[in-house]
């Protein structure tokens, strides 16, 4: 993503960014995530989350969510917020058209406007939000 920064004698200049900074995501299971990490990239430090019996366990990323994720990432408009946002007061929703159809998040007022969009989030990692979508382009889900 290209962002707008100022040198130190007030002129600006574009430079290319991150949209997520410090993470990758790898499309793996976790025999071969571990041995990626024993054997090649020992330094790789994994998200921690929690497995279905509440133990602590590498932080996996559900498709259809990282494909929600990358979709809203590529559209025009993304703001891209931070992860603290209290989400759970808004609805889960369904986008139903546009480039963005089928997209789940939570739709939900932001702290940059006063317009409702749809936020898609991955837990601890990274928010993004669509440009303002009116009531009658989404559905509860």
């Amino acid at each position: 993503m290209k962002v707008k920064r100022r040198k130190a004698g007030g002129s600006f200049y574009w430079r290319e960014e991150a949209k997520v900074h410090n993470y990758i995501f790898v499309y793996a299971t976790l025999p071969e995530i571990q041995q990626i990490k024993t054997t090649k990239i020992t330094y790789l430090r994994y998200m921690m989350g929690r497995d279905d019996e509440g133990r602590p366990a590498p932080q996996f990323v559900p498709d259809k969510q990282m494909e929600d994720f990358m979709a809203v990432c590529r559209s025009e408009g993304a703001t891209y917020l931070d992860t603290e946002i209290d989400l759970r007061k808004g609805d889960r929703v369904r986008i139903l058209g546009g480039p963005l159809a089928g997209v789940e998040g939570i739709y939900t007022k932001t702290t940059l406007k006063h317009e409702r969009r749809v936020v898609v989030r991955i837990e601890g990692v990274a928010a993004v939000a669509t440009l303002a979508l009116p009531a009658s382009e989404v559905e509860k889900i």
